[in-house]
């Protein structure tokens, strides 16, 4: 399932953050930035890395060098703990957040609330956070490549 909501990354210390629209992807296991939203995030904390991630239906391997550590904001609620974003190019959107992620942020789709709408709840915030997907326009549609 996919929702796309706006969120802020932040630095370690939350003194800069930029708000982006993320794919909360339950397809993806890991969590995916951006490479031209994190050039445009100077104060971002990056450690390079050599990963080597398969491609859904069999694609080649991707390399990724740079992963990004940052703090996440979804409407009132601050994410304690530091999340993990791996820079790539041609994302589906600004942000990918995996399934890992949304595991850890006690993340549940719950469509009972309306049944036209994928919702999320985030239930390891003291106060859960409801979210509603939105129409992510203006933002290209390209495979992993």
């Amino acid at each position: 399932m996919r929702i796309h909501h706006p969120v802020k990354l932040c630095d370690l210390e939350r003194a800069n953050c930029r708000e982006v629209v993320a794919l909360f992807d339950t397809g993806s296991t890991h969590s995916f930035i951006e490479e031209a939203i994190l050039a445009g995030m100077p104060w971002a904390k990056t450690e390079p890395e050599d990963v080597k991630a398969g491609i859904v239906g069999g694609g080649p391997d991707v390399h990724i060098k740079t992963v990004a550590r940052l703090k996440l904001d979804v409407g009132d609620c601050q994410w304690p703990t530091t999340l993990s974003f791996y820079a790539m190019r041609n994302l589906r959107a600004p942000v990918i957040i995996g399934a890992r992620e949304m595991e850890e942020m006690g993340v549940r789709f719950d469509m009972s609330l309306d049944k036209d709408k994928n919702i999320i709840v985030l239930r390891n915030c003291e106060t859960p956070v409801i979210i509603t997907g939105i129409e992510l326009e203006g933002w290209r549609r390209s495979s992993h490549a």
